[in-house]
Parts: C-alpha cells; sequence; structure tokens
C-alpha cells in the first residue's frame, strides 16, 4: 500500500504528478490518461518555449504556455454551476479548472523546464497564482 509519505518523497515525480498520486489515494478517479494528458501538455510546453529562440522570460515563455494550454482547450473557467474545489483529474478530464489546476499544470512544466516559478497566496487565500521569480525579473501572474 502507497502513503502520503512515500508518494511526496519519490524524487522523480512532478509535482503534478504527485497531485493525481495523491488524489488516487484518496479514492478519486484518477486514470492513466490523465497522466498522458499531464505529460503532453509539458512536452508540447517545452517545444513552444524552446521555438521562443530558447529564451525563458516571463514575457516569452509564460504566454507561450498559456497558448498551448489553451490551443489545447483548456479553460481556466470551472464549470458552470460548480461550487466546490475542482481535482486536477477533473481538470485534466473535463479541461475545464480553477486556479488551483492550473497553478499545478503551470508548476509542471515550471519545474520540466527550470523555470523560475513560485506559488503565491492571495491575502484572501481565495486565489493561487504564479510568479516569475528570479534575480532579473519578478512578475506575478493570474
Amino acid at each position: 500500500m502507497t502513503t502520503v509519505d512515500e508518494i511526496v518523497e519519490c524524487p522523480d515525480r512532478s509535482v503534478g504528478e504527485i497531485a493525481l498520486d495523491l488524489e488516487k489515494l484518496a479514492g478519486f478517479k484518477v486514470r492513466d490518461k490523465h497522466y498522458a494528458d499531464l505529460k503532453e501538455i509539458v512536452l508540447k510546453s517545452k517545444e513552444a518555449v524552446r521555438a521562443k529562440n530558447g529564451q525563458q522570460w516571463p514575457t516569452t515563455s509564460i504566454p507561450a504556455i498559456r497558448n498551448v494550454i489553451t490551443n489545447m482547450g483548456y479553460s481556466d473557467h470551472p464549470p458552470k454551476g460548480h461550487d466546490k474545489e475542482i481535482k486536477f483529474c477533473e481538470t485534466l478530464e473535463t479541461k475545464r479548472g480553477d486556479c488551483y489546476s492550473w497553478f499545478l499544470i503551470y508548476m509542471t512544466i515550471g519545474e520540466a523546464l527550470d523555470l523560475p516559478l513560485i506559488g503565491v497566496l492571495r491575502e484572501d487565500r481565495l486565489h493561487l497564482t504564479l510568479r516569475w521569480d528570479d534575480a532579473y525579473y519578478r512578475r506575478t501572474h493570474g
């Protein structure tokens, strides 16, 4: 039986894969397709960022990544009438998510591309967003 500690301490898993592993452990309907979809998003994002002359700047990387995600049909607007927190596997299934789901997608891509992304919880604690945070540039997205 896999435990939370075993999942979280696995060094070769991305933050998105860990989120899916934890949802699966909690009994949610996580399918192999969700992992494959996440990997596809990451691969296409890598290609899009590399197409920008390999520059990893927020002014080129973040819009390129967002274009990939939206061109794949994903929306950062939860389904109408959805009044509860959306599971990450649900976002990958329905292609509709909230700020937490999008945060997990961006952080998974950021890990794969070694982008200086960090999470920022807004003061009202109701919205999670990203910050590009390195020695040259600091910008909050979302």
